[in-house]
């Protein structure tokens, strides 16, 4: 019963979110070991992905069921075959909560969109593991979504810890803003070329404004956004989907708003924190994907020209850069340059799990 239930509305979901490139994980087996009655009448739908990250996890849903949100809320988890018995300690830590677990790992997009798939809430919120929920926030998004039909998509800032609080605002990808990000620090790019940044670092972090897209460790949609637009695309396994998923709410009419006087805690990196050249090859990978998928193949080409010229001015340098981590970054850089190599003359369609 569940299983055909995820595989019809993820189709229906992914119908809607692209064309028959986009992969369906609706063949992939589910097994829900949590309460299938626990979401009925929820107002509000929160999607956790996870991948050996269950104490994180954990400490989440405790910020979650530890307040009062002025909505009935469900809480959906999605293993994605951690293989590490973490599905089984949220369960038992927070037996309300619907536990999926998937028989393989079909990164972020895949597993929200699995979640997204079984979700019953008027409201829908994309959360990373590695958050937790101040008091007070979720009930003043939703609010604000019900003011407002205009509104597709809400981001909140972020608060990092140490007193830090940044943006969740960002800008689209596009070749020439890859192409200063590879040569020029960030820092420098804040201060002369704001509109060069990846976020908006021009604007007051916890101000309200429009913009391109807002991170996706906090992602808050009603359902008719949804239906809209479908789900996340599959063909990028992780890093950068919420652009092309945020390009697309705006294509359709909706706004995306970075709403100020709120933020979530937000951890950062945990999932990826211990594999380095993993994250950084997936990163670049999926920013070509997602390049291709908004704006065509020879922007792709585009930047993958750019990204390769970065390479191959950082490269000498690091050569002679000593340290600890000097093979690691070393094997990074050249996986990455053999990568935006290919990209020149075939980006990249989709990104997988995989960098070998």
């Amino acid at each position: 019963m569940i299983r055909a239930l995820v595989a019809a509305r993820l189709s229906s979901h992914m119908a809607r979110a692209s064309r028959s490139a986009m992969h369906s994980p609706a063949q992939a087996l589910l097994r829900e070991i949590g309460p299938e009655t626990a979401a009925v009448g929820a107002e509000i739908s929160i999607v956790i992905v996870n991948f050996r990250s269950a104490g994180d996890v954990i400490a989440c849903l405790g910020s979650l069921y530890g307040q009062d949100h002025g909505r009935t809320i469900e809480v959906i988890v999605v293993d994605n075959a951690s293989g590490d018995g973490g599905a089984e300690r949220i369960k038992a830590a927070f037996p309300q909560a619907r536990v999926l677990e998937m028989a393989e790992n079909l990164g972020f997009s895949g597993g929200n969109n699995a979640g997204l798939a079984v979700a019953r809430g008027q409201f829908l919120l994309l959360l990373n593991p590695d958050t937790e929920m101040p008091e007070g926030v979720l009930g003043a998004v939703c609010d604000r979504l019900v003011a407002d039909p205009r509104i597709g998509v809400i981001g909140v800032p972020q608060d990092v810890g140490g007193g830090r609080i940044v943006t969740s605002a960002l800008r689209y990808l596009t070749p020439g803003r890859i192409f200063v990000r590879s040569l020029v620090p960030l820092q420098i790019i804040a201060r002369i070329m704001p509109q060069y940044s990846p976020r908006y670092v021009a604007q007051d972090v916890r101000g309200e404004f429009e913009c391109e897209a807002v991170v996706g460790c906090f992602m808050a949609m009603r359902r008719d956004v949804l239906d809209a637009v479908g789900g996340l695309d599959q063909r990028i396994f992780m890093y950068a989907e919420e652009l092309e998923f945020c390009h697309r709410v705006r294509r359709a009419g909706f706004a995306v708003l970075h709403m100020g006087g709120l933020s979530v805690i937000h951890h950062g990196g945990v999932t990826t924190r211990s594999i380095p050249i993993w994250r950084d090859v997936q990163m670049q990978q999926g920013q070509l994907v997602c390049i291709r998928l908004t704006q065509g193949k020879g922007a792709a080409r585009l930047a993958g020209a750019t990204i390769t010229l970065s390479h191959l001015v950082r490269l000498p340098i690091e050569l002679f850069m000593a340290g600890p981590l000097w093979k690691t970054r070393i094997e990074c850089r050249f996986k990455r340059l053999s990568r935006s190599l290919k990209a020149i003359i075939a980006p990249p369609e989709r990104t997988v799990q995989s960098i070998d």
